[in-house]
């Protein structure tokens, strides 16, 4: 066997290792991808019942979801619902940082804006809150934006007069 017959046939027998290699690392890779999916999911469905445990396990997660603008939503939900409207607030900033057209999302300007009303950012609250009227909210949502926006009108107009 000569020479170029060798380093062919090494030039095969290295291609068809690194086929092999590839495709185990990516089943490792799918594994993991799927361990977090499961986790996010988790973290999301604790928002209602546990804000604490979601907060706890998102912020495990965010190393890995750092550029995703909804775990940064999903993540300022469950400080609002603890009743952090402050850490909620900067979790939704940096979601319109990661992803500007979220606004455009109604049940993200109800949650920012209900942040805001409640931190006592009325001017804020308002702008958002007149956002979520313009994209809409799903049905069950419309009379906590109603009663926010009524709210809030109502203390610009005092802090107006």
């Amino acid at each position: 066997m000569n020479n170029t017959s060798k380093i062919f046939l090494g030039l095969i027998v290295f291609c068809i290792c690194s086929v092999f290699f590839v495709r185990f690392e990516g089943k490792e890779q799918d594994k993991v991808f799927k361990k977090n999916i499961d986790r996010f999911s988790q973290a999301k469905d604790n928002i209602s019942n546990d804000p604490k445990l979601a907060i706890s396990q998102f912020t495990e997660l965010q190393k890995i979801l750092i550029d995703d603008p909804y775990f940064y939503k999903d993540l300022g939900a469950a400080y609002v619902l603890q009743g952090d409207y402050v850490s909620a607030i900067g979790k939704f900033r940096i979601a319109i940082e990661k992803y500007p057209p979220i606004i455009r999302d109604g049940q993200f300007d109800l949650l920012f804006g209900g942040a805001a009303f409640y931190s006592k950012d009325y001017l804020l609250a308002k702008l958002l809150l007149d956002q979520a009227i313009k994209v809409g909210v799903p049905n069950d949502s419309f009379e906590t934006l109603d009663y926010l926006l009524s709210e809030t009108n109502e203390k610009v107009e005092k802090a107006n007069e």
